[in-house]
């Protein structure tokens, strides 16, 4: 998503592969409701939300580390997965490039068994709360 030339971020949306592609009623359907998505995404400020804080993050970081066999650097980007923060936005709080994002992210994906983000945010989510 995009507001004003700025990447505001990520909506994804997945069907099951018997369904296909979607259907071009579908697709502008989507792009009806792009703008306001965007907008609020806009709205939100990425440093305003309480997972970024260094401390907050810290410690999903830190519990993420203790219950998985993540490493210090996956369990960082996972908890920014966690906040809701696009592979971008996650290379900005890391002072990383986007491949080294995704490098990371393969990894926790491998190491915590799972196959896409939804999956990732949600086994992490099980971890930092158990």
């Amino acid at each position: 998503m995009f507001a004003q030339g700025e990447c505001t971020g990520d909506m994804r949306i997945w069907r099951r592969r018997e369904r296909g592609n979607f259907e071009s009623n579908a697709i502008d359907a989507l792009r009806l409701v792009e703008p306001a998505f965007a907008a609020a995404l806009a709205r939100f400020q990425w440093e305003a939300d309480p997972l970024l804080s260094a401390p907050a993050r810290e410690s999903v970081t830190e519990l993420l580390q203790r219950r998985s066999a993540l490493s210090h650097r996956e369990a960082e980007a996972v908890a920014l997965v966690l906040s809701g923060c696009p592979d971008k936005q996650i290379a900005r709080n890391m002072a990383v490039g986007l491949p080294t994002v995704r490098f990371h992210l393969a990894n926790a994906f491998r190491k915590l068994r799972v196959e896409n983000r939804t999956q990732l945010a949600a086994r992490a989510q099980a971890l930092v709360h158990d």
